[in-house]
């Protein structure tokens, strides 16, 4: 390997890394998927669908669903006790999606949630305010 071969692969190989860490993702869309039956969400819960990029929470007035993907650059939010946390750059937001620490500085959006039966449908390609419930 020649002097300019090794310069790049320095130069190339920590965005690489940089990037293999960094999971951004595009905004979620697609058709409603199934998040399962409302008895699988008790008060105060949340699951995260990675894939999907959406997180369903319960609080103590309904079930929403919020992007899983951080307004700041695009970063997966993970699931924390009692927030969300970007994994690249550590915005946190509550559980609302609202932002508490930046850099983000727009709160996730929500998306569409319906019940069919007794099984929760989310629509990731109709957002709605972030008052929006489906009350159970």
């Amino acid at each position: 390997m020649n002097r300019r071969t090794a310069s790049k692969l320095l130069v190339l190989l920590p965005v690489a890394a940089c990037a293999h860490r960094r999971t951004a993702v595009s905004a979620p869309a697609g058709p409603a998927f199934d998040a399962g039956p409302v008895e699988d969400y008790p008060p105060s819960s949340a699951v995260r669908f990675r894939i999907r990029g959406v997180i369903v929470v319960r609080d103590q007035i309904g079930v929403m669903a919020v992007s899983a993907i951080c307004t700041h650059e695009g970063c997966v939010v993970s699931l924390q006790s009692d927030s969300l946390v970007c994994e690249c750059h550590h915005s946190v937001f509550t559980m609302e999606g609202d932002v508490i620490q930046g850099p983000a500085t727009r709160p996730l959006p929500h998306f569409k949630v319906t019940l069919l039966g007794t099984r929760i449908y989310v629509d990731p390609g109709q957002v709605v305010p972030a008052t929006d419930r489906l009350i159970v």
